[in-house]
């Protein structure tokens, strides 16, 4: 009986979990002031719980009212994967940095669409697109160097799309394939060395 008592405890813990999981990702779209902009030509991916389109990379998770700090973006990137997430690398492309900050390089600035890259050894997996009184978040998965950005799911105080006022961010380092190559031909080294010992 008191192991019947602890498996419901256990069970009731994870379907709890659970549930709030799935509510804080649903507050992304509803009830938290947020607005779902996915337009018709945009195709609803479950395993990503985002919208993917044509005119820009990766997957549209929301549009959010306001000015986003990097803080505002590791809470909602936190909500949208389920785990605590902090930001390796920050970067913020505007018109007085002339649309390039370390290695983020946007085109198309003040525009509807563009460009974005990161210069190596660095890949985008989270970016935000501002324009109007509000910016909207993007996941890309697998990261990426380059891709194209639009201000599609945003509107200014007119009730029309924006151009673009800057766009966010979020990086991870990626090691260099040669840089692991030489790793291992240096592992497999050492492992014949000491074997050339050990005779």
């Amino acid at each position: 009986m008191k192991k019947l008592k602890i498996l419901f405890v256990l069970v009731s813990f994870l379907c709890l979990g659970v549930i709030t999981q799935a509510y804080a990702l649903n507050s992304l779209f509803d009830e938290s002031g947020t607005i779902n902009r996915s337009n018709v030509e945009n195709v609803w991916v479950e395993a990503f719980k985002g919208y993917t389109g044509s005119d820009y990379s990766g997957y549209y998770i929301g549009t959010f009212a306001g000015n986003e700090s990097e803080s505002d973006l590791e809470s909602l990137i936190t909500i949208y994967l389920g785990v605590t997430f902090e930001a390796n690398s920050y970067y913020k492309a505007e018109e007085s940095n002339s649309w390039t900050e370390g290695p983020l390089s946007v085109t198309g600035g003040g525009e509807e669409t563009g460009t974005w890259t990161l210069d190596s050894p660095y890949a985008l997996g989270f970016y935000s697109v501002k324009g109007g009184t509000e910016y909207a978040l993007y996941y890309v998965n697998p990261y990426q160097t380059t891709g194209t950005w639009s201000t599609e799911h945003l509107l200014n105080k007119g009730g029309e799309q924006p151009g673009l006022s800057h766009l966010s961010a979020v990086a991870t380092a990626v090691p260099e394939p040669t840089a692991m190559l030489l790793l291992g031909l240096g592992l497999v080294g050492l492992a014949g060395v000491g074997r050339k010992f050990k005779k």
